[in-house]
Protein backbone atom coordinates (compact mmCIF):
# COMPACT_ATOMS: atom_id res chain seq x y z
CA UNK A 1 0.00 0.00 0.00
CA UNK A 2 2.90 2.21 0.75
CA UNK A 3 4.78 1.38 -2.49
CA UNK A 4 1.11 2.92 -4.35
CA UNK A 5 1.21 5.54 -2.17
CA UNK A 6 5.01 6.61 -2.93
CA UNK A 7 4.03 5.96 -6.53
CA UNK A 8 1.40 8.42 -6.30
CA UNK A 9 3.35 11.09 -5.21
CA UNK A 10 6.35 10.51 -7.50
CA UNK A 11 8.52 9.08 -4.76
CA UNK A 12 8.73 5.35 -6.66
CA UNK A 13 9.75 5.35 -10.24
CA UNK A 14 9.95 1.45 -10.67
CA UNK A 15 8.57 -1.63 -9.58
CA UNK A 16 9.04 -5.66 -9.83
CA UNK A 17 6.18 -7.49 -9.08
CA UNK A 18 6.85 -11.02 -8.59
CA UNK A 19 3.77 -12.89 -9.86
CA UNK A 20 1.29 -10.16 -8.25
CA UNK A 21 -1.62 -8.26 -9.81
CA UNK A 22 -2.11 -5.14 -7.64
CA UNK A 23 -5.03 -4.21 -10.07
CA UNK A 24 -6.68 -7.51 -8.92
CA UNK A 25 -5.39 -7.02 -4.82
CA UNK A 26 -6.39 -3.75 -4.39
CA UNK A 27 -10.08 -2.45 -4.47
CA UNK A 28 -9.45 0.91 -5.97
CA UNK A 29 -9.04 -0.59 -9.46
CA UNK A 30 -8.71 3.14 -11.36
CA UNK A 31 -6.41 4.46 -8.48
CA UNK A 32 -4.19 1.65 -8.53
CA UNK A 33 -3.88 1.37 -12.12
CA UNK A 34 -3.05 5.69 -12.53
CA UNK A 35 -0.39 5.16 -9.38
CA UNK A 36 1.15 2.99 -11.80
CA UNK A 37 1.12 5.33 -15.18
CA UNK A 38 3.05 7.32 -13.08
CA UNK A 39 6.32 4.79 -12.98
CA UNK A 40 8.85 5.30 -15.26
CA UNK A 41 9.34 0.99 -15.09
CA UNK A 42 6.90 -1.68 -14.25
CA UNK A 43 8.39 -4.86 -14.85
CA UNK A 44 6.22 -8.37 -14.23
CA UNK A 45 6.75 -11.74 -13.52
CA UNK A 46 3.55 -14.68 -13.67
CA UNK A 47 2.70 -17.78 -15.14
CA UNK A 48 -0.82 -16.46 -16.60
CA UNK A 49 -2.07 -13.45 -18.08
CA UNK A 50 -3.17 -10.78 -16.08
CA UNK A 51 -5.00 -7.64 -16.21
CA UNK A 52 -1.97 -5.98 -14.45
CA UNK A 53 -0.12 -6.50 -17.60
CA UNK A 54 -1.76 -3.34 -19.30
CA UNK A 55 0.08 -1.33 -17.36
CA UNK A 56 3.67 -3.55 -17.36
CA UNK A 57 6.29 -2.26 -19.22
CA UNK A 58 8.35 -5.71 -19.52
CA UNK A 59 6.76 -9.24 -18.43
CA UNK A 60 8.86 -11.85 -18.08
CA UNK A 61 7.15 -15.83 -17.74
CA UNK A 62 7.98 -17.67 -14.02
CA UNK A 63 8.07 -21.14 -13.62
CA UNK A 64 5.46 -23.28 -11.68
CA UNK A 65 6.25 -24.83 -8.30
CA UNK A 66 7.05 -28.39 -10.32
CA UNK A 67 9.13 -26.94 -12.44
CA UNK A 68 11.66 -25.40 -10.01
CA UNK A 69 13.96 -26.30 -6.92
CA UNK A 70 13.70 -24.95 -3.55
CA UNK A 71 11.39 -24.30 -0.89
CA UNK A 72 8.46 -22.58 0.97
CA UNK A 73 6.44 -21.43 4.25
CA UNK A 74 2.74 -22.90 4.03
CA UNK A 75 -0.28 -21.57 6.06
CA UNK A 76 0.75 -23.90 8.95
CA UNK A 77 4.14 -22.12 9.47
CA UNK A 78 5.71 -25.35 7.77
CA UNK A 79 8.49 -25.22 5.76
CA UNK A 80 8.11 -27.92 2.42
CA UNK A 81 10.88 -28.48 -0.04
CA UNK A 82 9.84 -28.75 -3.89
CA UNK A 83 11.89 -30.35 -6.33
CA UNK A 84 12.05 -29.60 -10.38
CA UNK A 85 10.32 -32.90 -12.31
CA UNK A 86 9.76 -31.06 -15.31
CA UNK A 87 11.34 -27.93 -17.50
CA UNK A 88 9.66 -24.73 -18.07
CA UNK A 89 8.10 -24.06 -21.20
CA UNK A 90 10.36 -21.38 -23.34
CA UNK A 91 12.34 -19.24 -21.09
CA UNK A 92 10.47 -19.06 -17.70
CA UNK A 93 12.49 -18.83 -15.08
CA UNK A 94 12.11 -19.30 -10.99
CA UNK A 95 11.42 -15.92 -9.19
CA UNK A 96 14.25 -15.67 -7.22
CA UNK A 97 16.62 -16.49 -10.68
CA UNK A 98 14.75 -12.62 -12.03
CA UNK A 99 16.22 -11.62 -8.08
CA UNK A 100 19.29 -12.78 -8.84
CA UNK A 101 20.13 -11.59 -12.47
CA UNK A 102 18.61 -8.17 -11.22
CA UNK A 103 21.50 -8.12 -8.05
CA UNK A 104 23.99 -9.02 -10.80
CA UNK A 105 23.28 -6.60 -13.42
CA UNK A 106 23.27 -3.81 -10.91
CA UNK A 107 27.32 -4.92 -9.18
CA UNK A 108 25.89 -6.61 -6.18
CA UNK A 109 26.26 -10.46 -7.40
CA UNK A 110 24.53 -12.47 -4.23
CA UNK A 111 26.71 -15.03 -5.48
CA UNK A 112 24.10 -17.92 -5.04
CA UNK A 113 24.07 -20.66 -7.71
CA UNK A 114 21.61 -23.26 -6.60
CA UNK A 115 18.54 -23.27 -4.32
CA UNK A 116 20.56 -25.52 -1.24
CA UNK A 117 22.45 -21.93 -1.02
CA UNK A 118 19.37 -19.62 -0.86
CA UNK A 119 18.26 -21.85 1.99
CA UNK A 120 21.80 -22.21 3.64
CA UNK A 121 21.53 -18.30 3.41
CA UNK A 122 18.00 -17.73 5.21
CA UNK A 123 18.87 -20.69 7.81
CA UNK A 124 22.18 -18.28 9.02
CA UNK A 125 20.00 -15.06 9.02
CA UNK A 126 16.54 -16.12 10.48
CA UNK A 127 16.99 -17.39 13.72
CA UNK A 128 13.73 -19.44 13.88
CA UNK A 129 15.39 -21.25 10.80
CA UNK A 130 18.86 -22.44 11.86
CA UNK A 131 17.74 -25.26 13.17
CA UNK A 132 16.01 -27.03 10.17
CA UNK A 133 18.34 -29.00 7.93
CA UNK A 134 17.56 -29.71 3.57
CA UNK A 135 16.72 -33.11 4.52
CA UNK A 136 14.40 -32.36 7.29
CA UNK A 137 12.27 -29.88 4.51
CA UNK A 138 12.56 -32.75 1.64
CA UNK A 139 10.50 -34.80 3.67
CA UNK A 140 6.41 -35.21 3.21
CA UNK A 141 4.96 -32.26 4.84
CA UNK A 142 8.14 -30.23 5.67
CA UNK A 143 9.20 -29.57 8.81
CA UNK A 144 7.31 -26.72 11.05
CA UNK A 145 9.78 -23.39 12.43
CA UNK A 146 9.56 -24.61 15.98
CA UNK A 147 10.10 -28.56 15.69
CA UNK A 148 13.30 -28.63 17.39
CA UNK A 149 11.97 -26.48 20.44
CA UNK A 150 8.99 -28.71 20.99
CA UNK A 151 11.15 -31.75 20.87
CA UNK A 152 11.21 -32.34 24.57
CA UNK A 153 9.36 -30.81 27.87
CA UNK A 154 9.28 -26.69 29.03
CA UNK A 155 11.79 -27.39 30.94
CA UNK A 156 13.93 -28.94 28.87
CA UNK A 157 13.39 -26.64 25.66
CA UNK A 158 13.20 -23.60 28.20
CA UNK A 159 10.15 -23.10 26.45
CA UNK A 160 6.67 -21.84 27.65
CA UNK A 161 4.34 -24.98 27.07
CA UNK A 162 1.80 -22.67 26.50
CA UNK A 163 1.06 -18.88 25.86
CA UNK A 164 -1.92 -16.62 27.48
CA UNK A 165 -4.11 -14.04 25.54
CA UNK A 166 -6.17 -11.49 27.06
CA UNK A 167 -9.74 -12.45 26.85
CA UNK A 168 -12.03 -9.94 24.89
CA UNK A 169 -15.47 -9.86 26.32
CA UNK A 170 -18.58 -9.71 23.90
CA UNK A 171 -19.44 -6.24 24.72
CA UNK A 172 -16.32 -4.73 23.34
CA UNK A 173 -16.55 -6.80 19.83
CA UNK A 174 -17.64 -4.73 16.37
CA UNK A 175 -21.29 -4.02 16.02
CA UNK A 176 -23.25 -5.99 14.17
CA UNK A 177 -23.48 -4.64 10.53
CA UNK A 178 -26.06 -2.40 9.79
CA UNK A 179 -28.32 -2.48 6.22
CA UNK A 180 -28.63 1.01 4.77
CA UNK A 181 -31.82 2.21 3.87
CA UNK A 182 -30.66 3.00 0.26
CA UNK A 183 -28.16 -0.12 -0.07
CA UNK A 184 -30.37 -3.27 1.08
CA UNK A 185 -28.98 -6.22 -0.67
CA UNK A 186 -26.29 -7.87 1.09
CA UNK A 187 -23.20 -9.42 -0.41
CA UNK A 188 -22.20 -13.20 -0.17
CA UNK A 189 -18.67 -14.11 -1.62
CA UNK A 190 -19.17 -16.55 -4.35
CA UNK A 191 -16.77 -19.15 -2.68
CA UNK A 192 -16.45 -21.41 -5.83
CA UNK A 193 -15.22 -18.00 -7.94
CA UNK A 194 -12.19 -17.48 -5.37
CA UNK A 195 -9.48 -18.45 -7.43
CA UNK A 196 -6.00 -17.29 -8.26
CA UNK A 197 -5.92 -15.15 -11.46
CA UNK A 198 -7.63 -15.88 -15.03
CA UNK A 199 -5.46 -18.27 -16.53
CA UNK A 200 -5.72 -21.30 -18.24
CA UNK A 201 -6.15 -23.66 -15.23
CA UNK A 202 -9.00 -21.24 -13.98
CA UNK A 203 -10.31 -21.25 -17.35
CA UNK A 204 -10.95 -24.89 -18.22
CA UNK A 205 -12.34 -25.45 -14.54
CA UNK A 206 -16.02 -27.12 -15.36
CA UNK A 207 -17.00 -25.55 -11.69
CA UNK A 208 -15.98 -21.76 -12.64
CA UNK A 209 -17.53 -22.12 -16.24
CA UNK A 210 -21.04 -22.08 -15.27
CA UNK A 211 -21.02 -18.91 -13.37
CA UNK A 212 -20.07 -17.23 -16.92
CA UNK A 213 -16.41 -16.64 -16.49
CA UNK A 214 -16.87 -15.12 -13.31
CA UNK A 215 -18.27 -11.99 -14.49
CA UNK A 216 -21.95 -12.53 -13.14
CA UNK A 217 -23.71 -11.63 -10.14
CA UNK A 218 -26.64 -14.26 -8.84
CA UNK A 219 -30.17 -13.41 -6.88
CA UNK A 220 -32.96 -15.02 -5.67
CA UNK A 221 -35.70 -14.56 -8.21
CA UNK A 222 -38.26 -13.24 -6.30
CA UNK A 223 -35.63 -10.29 -5.34
CA UNK A 224 -34.88 -9.86 -8.80
CA UNK A 225 -38.65 -9.04 -9.47
CA UNK A 226 -38.73 -6.43 -6.66
CA UNK A 227 -36.36 -4.81 -8.87
CA UNK A 228 -37.76 -5.52 -12.18
CA UNK A 229 -35.01 -7.54 -13.46
CA UNK A 230 -34.97 -11.03 -15.08
CA UNK A 231 -32.30 -13.29 -15.97
CA UNK A 232 -30.13 -12.24 -17.94
CA UNK A 233 -30.44 -8.26 -17.60
CA UNK A 234 -27.92 -5.57 -16.72
CA UNK A 235 -27.75 -4.99 -13.07
CA UNK A 236 -26.37 -1.43 -11.59
CA UNK A 237 -24.19 -2.26 -8.08
CA UNK A 238 -23.54 0.30 -6.10
CA UNK A 239 -21.99 0.39 -2.46
CA UNK A 240 -20.34 3.26 -0.59
CA UNK A 241 -17.44 3.40 -2.72
CA UNK A 242 -18.13 1.55 -5.94
CA UNK A 243 -20.20 0.87 -8.78
CA UNK A 244 -19.93 -2.29 -11.35
CA UNK A 245 -22.50 -3.35 -14.50
CA UNK A 246 -22.71 -6.67 -14.77
CA UNK A 247 -24.70 -9.58 -15.90
CA UNK A 248 -27.60 -11.52 -13.28
CA UNK A 249 -27.88 -14.96 -12.97
CA UNK A 250 -31.54 -15.96 -11.15
CA UNK A 251 -30.69 -18.85 -9.09
CA UNK A 252 -33.53 -20.20 -6.34
CA UNK A 253 -30.31 -20.92 -4.05
CA UNK A 254 -29.45 -17.77 -3.07
CA UNK A 255 -30.30 -16.31 0.05
CA UNK A 256 -33.26 -13.65 0.35
CA UNK A 257 -32.04 -10.32 0.22
CA UNK A 258 -28.64 -11.43 -0.70
CA UNK A 259 -26.07 -10.72 -3.86
CA UNK A 260 -24.04 -13.46 -4.66
CA UNK A 261 -20.75 -11.84 -6.26
CA UNK A 262 -17.86 -13.49 -7.47
CA UNK A 263 -14.28 -12.99 -5.81
CA UNK A 264 -11.93 -13.29 -8.50
CA UNK A 265 -12.42 -13.47 -12.37
CA UNK A 266 -11.65 -10.84 -15.37
CA UNK A 267 -14.31 -8.31 -13.94
CA UNK A 268 -12.77 -8.28 -10.32
CA UNK A 269 -16.15 -7.23 -9.45
CA UNK A 270 -16.19 -7.06 -5.74
CA UNK A 271 -12.70 -5.75 -5.50
CA UNK A 272 -14.18 -2.38 -7.44
CA UNK A 273 -16.97 -2.34 -4.13
CA UNK A 274 -14.92 -2.29 -1.85
CA UNK A 275 -13.52 0.87 -0.27
CA UNK A 276 -9.58 1.41 -0.58
CA UNK A 277 -7.50 0.42 2.06
CA UNK A 278 -5.64 3.30 4.19
CA UNK A 279 -3.89 2.76 7.22
CA UNK A 280 -5.87 -0.60 7.91
CA UNK A 281 -8.36 -3.39 6.78
CA UNK A 282 -10.15 -2.63 3.88
CA UNK A 283 -14.05 -2.62 4.45
CA UNK A 284 -14.53 -6.62 4.40
CA UNK A 285 -16.82 -8.36 1.92
CA UNK A 286 -18.98 -9.54 4.88
CA UNK A 287 -20.10 -5.87 6.29
CA UNK A 288 -20.90 -4.90 2.37
CA UNK A 289 -24.31 -3.53 0.99
CA UNK A 290 -24.88 -2.45 -2.56
CA UNK A 291 -27.99 -1.16 -4.46
CA UNK A 292 -29.10 -2.93 -7.22
CA UNK A 293 -31.33 -1.34 -10.12
CA UNK A 294 -31.62 -2.86 -13.82
CA UNK A 295 -29.81 -0.62 -16.06
CA UNK A 296 -30.89 1.52 -18.55
CA UNK A 297 -30.47 1.06 -22.23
Amino acid sequence: MSMLQSAENGALKGLLLLGVDPLAVFPDTERTRKALARMDLVVRTGMFPAVIEECADVVFPATALPESDGTYMNLEGRVQGMSKVTDPPGDARPNARFLLDLSGRLGAPMGFVTARDVFDEIRAVCPKWSNLTWAEVKLPGGMPLDNHQRSGSPEETGEEASRLVTYTPPGSFADKPVRPPDRPWKVFLEEQATHPGDGVASGRSYRLSRFDETTSVRMNEEDAKTIGATDGSWLVLRSETGEVQTHLVVDPDVPRSGIIVPAGGPGYLLQRLLSWPEEYCPLGWDRLFVSATVREE
